[in-house]
C-alpha cells in the first residue's frame, strides 16, 4: 500500500513540474473550458 502512494505521489511531481514563467489564471480557466468543450462535442457527436 505505501508504495502505492508513493508511485502516486512521484507520478504527480513529475507531472507537475514545467519550464518558463506561470500562465496566468484566467487563461488556465479558459484553457480548461475549452478542454470541457471539446470532450462534451465528443460525447454528443
Amino acid at each position: 500500500m505505501l508504495l502505492s502512494k508513493q508511485l502516486q505521489t512521484n507520478l504527480v511531481l513529475s507531472h507537475a513540474c514545467g519550464l518558463g514563467d506561470e500562465v496566468p489564471q484566467d487563461i488556465v480557466k479558459i484553457m480548461l473550458l475549452l478542454k470541457v468543450k471539446i470532450l462534451l462535442t465528443d460525447i454528443v457527436v
